[in-house]
């Protein structure tokens, strides 16, 4: 028979890894680096240190198995003078991970998503040396004297509990890497989990769901081209999954306050879940590349729409982005008032010296004319509220952030209607208020009115026309006229910059 193992520790985390060739590893549930002769090493000075630990408890008769104690006066060293030792270990163990059931797993496909107040991550070197406890709870060394039923189930579950805590804290250490490396590392902690058993149903089933999503993640982050469609609809079987597990953990019969903790988690994992099936729909509607995966796409866009994308928690900037872009490409009919007429009309009407350039004057060169005339699209947000439509800036582009599309502004409603195709591209005003914030605005401004309860639509995404007029004297001085719906609405000087970042994320991604 070889004296060669099968298998061999992690000296980092304690996870048994599958032998292999080469001399180096690295940790498949926690990523550390090793060699085979350190684990070796580390493994050699553990058993020493446990054997040292039940002499000094137990003197040198338990050192060889029995050491010829009787099972009774086994029992009895083992509940007076290694149980105590090994129970009070375990105990301070729970302490130093207490509350970590409150944090989700997984962070999102943002970098900055992963909390780091979780103490699995915060107190990570503690949970770590988890391992050297875990040791001495399977060491044949203690297992002799465990010599009942009940003493070899206490054990048991001191050693399940700080497997699941170590399990989780690897599967949130590699996570944070954001690499698909990274999440199969969480996926196997995951499945080792539920392969132990001895798991509540209700959280087999959130660990089981988020297994599925940090292979989602790695599959995801590994591969250079992506299909938004296929990934998407199981990113929201993921959501429905944890949102479930979530309910079932907040039933009135689930008293226990880490069930209540793990229930807040799960909810923020669910959310994480329907964000991901945002992106990579968003992922599909807007790259037209070949060479951009979906890392690149995330990276960049997060970086060109700025701290837009860093207030909106749930990806629903990304989705209006997409929606509006397929729009202009006229790949799906859109909410659109496309009448441009009046924008060359209003231009002439603002120039300055046109008197003076009839009689044939210039009056030393100060006559405007119309150096250019760009026609762009201004994004709003339609919310059907009580019998009437509202219209919510989508972009902080105007002065009136949500009015009633009633008296004046009824043509508008009627116009704004009925989905039809884009005739003509043209630029659009980068949307940077997300749906939720747009009904949260018809909600405030509802109450002002006093009505309260009212139940709101699902916003809609609409365009409506704006100009902007760049007028220049012959001596080259210029400035800037700017309208939307022929000055019905007052454009704010700095809603043109909306209009450049929508323009890097065509020139990056089309």
């Amino acid at each position: 028979m070889s004296n060669v193992p099968e298998q061999i520790r992690c000296p980092s985390c304690g996870g048994a890894q599958e032998m292999q060739a080469g001399e180096h590893y690295e940790c498949r549930f926690c990523l550390a680096p090793f060699t085979y002769r350190h684990a070796q090493e580390a493994e050699n000075r553990q058993i020493a240190e446990i054997k040292a630990w039940v002499e000094q408890r137990i003197g040198s008769q338990g050192q060889t198995g029995d050491g010829g104690i009787d099972a009774s006066s086994r029992a009895y060293l083992f509940r007076t003078n290694l149980l105590p030792s090994l129970q009070t270990a375990h105990d301070r163990a729970l302490e130093a991970a207490f509350g970590f059931e409150q944090f989700p797993l997984l962070p999102s496909v943002r970098p900055s998503e992963a909390d780091t107040r979780n103490p699995l991550l915060q107190r990570r070197d503690e949970v770590l040396t988890l391992r050297e406890l875990r040791a001495r709870l399977a060491s044949p060394d203690v297992q002799t004297f465990a010599v009942t039923e009940d003493d070899r189930g206490k054990i048991a579950a001191m050693d399940h509990r700080l497997e699941e805590i170590v399990g989780l804290s690897n599967a949130a250490h590699a996570a944070m890497q954001g690499t698909s490396e990274g999440f199969a590392a969480a996926r196997h902690n995951l499945e080792a989990l539920l392969a132990a058993g001895e798991l509540d149903p209700d959280v087999a089933d959130r660990y089981r769901a988020l297994a599925r999503f940090a292979s989602l993640m790695e599959r995801a982050l590994a591969s250079s081209t992506l299909s938004g469609a296929a990934l998407a609809p199981e990113a929201d079987a993921i959501a429905t999954a944890l949102n479930d597990v979530a309910t079932r953990l907040e039933r009135q019969d689930r008293a226990a306050l880490g069930d209540s903790l793990a229930a807040i988690a799960a909810r923020k994992e669910a959310n994480r879940a329907a964000e991901f099936g945002r992106m990579v729909r968003s992922y599909d509607a807007i790259v037209r590349r070949a060479d951009i995966g979906f890392v690149t796409f995330i990276e960049d866009t997060l970086a060109i729409l700025g701290q837009a994308a860093a207030d909106d928690g749930g990806g629903e900037l990304f989705e209006s982005c997409a929606g509006a872009f397929r729009a202009l490409r006229g790949e799906v009919p859109a909410r659109v008032h496309e009448s441009f007429d009046w924008a060359r009309p209003l231009a002439e009407g603002r120039r300055k010296g046109k008197w003076l350039r009839v009689v044939g004057l210039g009056f030393l060169g100060l006559t405007e004319e119309i150096a250019e005339l760009e026609e762009m699209f201004v994004p709003f947000w339609l919310v059907e509220a009580g019998g009437q439509v509202w219209l919510v800036d989508a972009a902080r582009a105007v002065d009136t952030p949500a009015f009633p599309l009633e008296g004046s502004w009824k043509d508008l409603g009627v116009s704004l209607g009925q989905a039809v195709p884009v005739r003509k591209q043209r630029g659009l005003i980068m949307p940077t208020v997300t749906a939720t914030r747009a009904r949260q605005l018809v909600q405030d401004a509802l109450r002002a009115k006093g009505a309260h309860n009212t139940r709101l639509s699902e916003p809609t995404l609409a365009m409506v026309p704006a100009a902007k007029a760049r007028l220049r004297t012959a001596r080259g001085k210029e400035r800037t006229v700017l309208s939307c719906l022929a000055d019905r609405l007052q454009l704010r000087p700095d809603s043109v910059a909306g209009l450049a970042v929508t323009r890097r994320l065509q020139e990056r991604f089309q």
